[in-house]
């Protein structure tokens, strides 16, 4: 086993090796925003366009495509907006209590 790592050191894309900082959080939580935005803009656009047009058959399938598409972008949205809050709560939570170690110490 001398070439071969162990299963616990073996670090995956999916395992972040650090937390993320909140300057992350933020441009992770705007870049979805932008997403989202342009999705409704650009899903409506789409879905107008198919309902004016020769795609009328294919209506249904282009409001459930764009319908869950707003839907995921919605929900990445929402968790990079709570992780961001959650993030900077810790923060603060940490620096009371090395503020009061301090005080006490």
């Amino acid at each position: 086993m001398s070439g071969q790592a162990r299963y616990s050191e073996v670090r995956t894309w999916w395992h972040k090796s650090r937390p993320f900082s909140v300057g992350e959080l933020v441009a992770d939580g705007i870049v979805h925003g932008v997403g989202l935005a342009l999705a409704v803009s650009f899903g409506t656009l789409l879905v107008v366009l198919a309902a004016i047009g020769p795609a009328r058959g294919n209506l249904p399938a282009l409001v459930i495509y764009v319908a869950s598409l707003l839907t995921v972008l919605a929900l990445v949205t929402l968790l990079a907006k709570v992780a961001l809050e959650h993030k900077t709560r810790s923060d603060l939570a940490a620096a009371a209590a090395r503020a009061a170690t301090k005080e006490s110490a």
